[in-house]
């Protein structure tokens, strides 16, 4: 009896030990589906928000160029630190058919407008209020970018700092009409926000 209870027991706890495995397998591979990563190589999804002016853009207005998606805050240091950068490549290639779209998710109006102003920057600003975006685009931390070509698909997705020869290295091949093959990029050493509303 004693043989048979051992055997049982330790069967059992095979048992669960593979049950856990396979719950941590399953989640982790959950996890990666529901990251921006499964965008890539398919039509940009569309949405309509405001800029600071009270415009309303949407990624379907912009179709024919090549659209930097950035999604920031001002909390993000790195993200106040880029701006400028970002403002460089697009005063670069803006005549060439390159826009940025940089979408923030924490702020309120008038304090993403001020910070606008303040760094002199002319691409796009606009305001999720309600992160529909970022949620339409997976995006669980800032800085996150995203690069779509010409016909509207997502080529690639940033997940931490960019500057102005990452940028280019990606615009200007799309910009040529050069397919790229689909292309991720993280940044280990960034600061990162997490949004609240993302779980």
């Amino acid at each position: 009896m004693q043989v048979y209870k051992k055997k049982f027991f330790t069967s059992f706890l095979l048992l669960g030990i593979y049950c856990m495995q396979m719950f941590f397998l399953t989640a982790c591979t959950s996890e990666k589906k529901n990251t921006g990563e499964n965008l890539l190589g398919i039509p940009a999804p569309d949405f309509r928000l405001k800029d600071i002016h009270g415009e309303e853009v949407a990624i379907s207005k912009v179709k024919g160029k090549v659209i930097l998606l950035r999604f920031w805050s001002t909390r993000c240091v790195s993200c106040k630190e880029e701006m400028p950068k970002l403002e460089a490549s697009y005063k670069k290639l803006k005549e060439k058919g390159f826009e940025i779209l940089a979408v923030n998710v924490e702020d309120p109006l008038e304090k993403a407008m001020d910070f606008a102003h303040e760094l002199n920057l002319t691409y796009p600003i606009l305001i999720d209020e309600d992160q529909k975006a970022a949620n339409q685009y997976k995006v669980f931390g800032v800085p996150t970018s995203f690069f779509i070509d010409k016909e509207g698909v997502v080529r690639g997705r940033v997940f931490g700092e960019l500057d102005e020869k990452g940028i280019e290295n990606i615009v200007v091949p799309l910009l040529e009409g050069i397919a790229l093959a689909p292309r991720i990029k993280e940044e280990k050493n960034e600061e990162v926000h997490n949004h609240s509303n993302h779980q």
